[in-house]
């Protein structure tokens, strides 16, 4: 009787969370395998996949690099087990802990996750599909943490549901599936170290510089100043929108942001090619945005944050094409 109803509750859950993740493509787009990174004992719970004890750490993930053989966050895997039930997901972070691997921040594709009863063996393959993206208007989102981990994944989804001739380019792929240039912990000069990468775009978002916090502010103003010629240089047509720095509530990292803000847009009005919106300033205007639009360490967004960022920088773009 205890297991009926354990099984009755599980089959309920899956229902649920599948019910709530109003992403998940109905039609299976034709699918390349790339590679197979070979057999693992996984447990699949809520939004996690987890390897069993006996596989080594995963000690250095390649993180935002596109290898095939490895676990990084911009690969789409599929996991397969004998029976043939598979299942297709990205991931957004990984840590070792209890001697596991734990995948987290997973966004599932096409069918829902095979339900698991304790650890069990399938492969995982690295795959390829074609982009489902429709919009015309490319848009390159930059910046760090804050453009890209945690609930920040939604904000090319939730652009993209509210303007979807949005095309979104990047080197990088958020779980949903949307190109971008976040990268976490990025301060300016990591951004500048990977402009090679980054591709062409009808607008570049730039929202960068509170991990800088701690570093010489002239230097942090000269390293955006040259991010942007380098984009404007290589992609004369584009524009670039500065999004001025998300309020925190660490006092001394809020203004070193401020005095940077005022530094770029000093910089920035005199080019046409140089637009700033004044994101943070607009969250501020919510006297209770430390709660309201952000997690607990009151630097990163929550998802409301993630809705407020993306409902203004999509306005802000409509705004300059219409």
């Amino acid at each position: 009787m205890k297991k009926k109803l354990f099984l009755l509750v599980l089959i309920l859950t899956q229902f649920f969370i599948s019910c709530e993740d109003d992403y998940m493509e109905k039609e299976l787009p034709e699918v390349k395998v790339l590679n197979s990174l070979g057999v693992f004992s996984i447990a699949i719970e809520d939004n996690q996949l987890i390897l069993a004890p006996k596989h080594t750490k995963i000690t250095a993930p390649l993180l935002y690099q596109d290898d095939i053989n490895n676990f990084n966050f911009n690969a789409l895997y599929r996991i397969k087990n004998e029976e043939g039930e598979m299942g297709y997901f990205r991931f957004g972070w990984i840590e070792y802990k209890d001697s596991e691997n734990i995948l987290s921040n997973i966004n599932w594709f096409y069918t829902n996750p095979p339900t698991t009863w304790g650890f069990e063996d399938f492969t995982i393959e690295t795959v390829e599909v074609a982009s489902t993206q429709k919009g015309n208007l490319k848009v390159c989102t930059i910046g760090d943490s804050q453009t890209w981990w945690s609930k920040s994944s939604l904000l090319r989804k939730k652009m993209n549901d509210i303007y979807p001739d949005l095309y979104f380019t990047g080197s990088n792929t958020d779980i949903y599936g949307f190109p971008h240039e976040g990268e976490g912990g990025n301060d300016t000069k990591k951004v500048l170290e990977r402009m090679g990468k980054i591709p062409e775009a009808d607008f570049y978002t730039l929202l960068i510089g509170t991990n800088d916090w701690k570093n010489d502010i002239y230097k942090s103003t000269e390293n955006i100043k040259e991010i942007i010629n380098y984009l404007l240089k290589k992609y004369p047509s584009s524009k670039i929108i500065y999004l001025s720095p998300l309020p925190t509530i660490n006092g001394e990292r809020d203004r070193f942001n401020q005095a940077l803000k005022l530094n770029v847009m000093k910089f920035a009005e005199r080019n046409p090619k140089i637009l700033s919106f004044s994101l943070g300033e607009k969250m501020r205007e919510n006297k209770n945005w430390a709660t309201d639009y952000f997690k607990e360490d009151g630097l990163h967004p929550n998802e409301e944050g993630v809705k407020f960022m993306a409902e203004n920088i999509t306005s802000f773009i409509k705004q300059e094409t219409d």
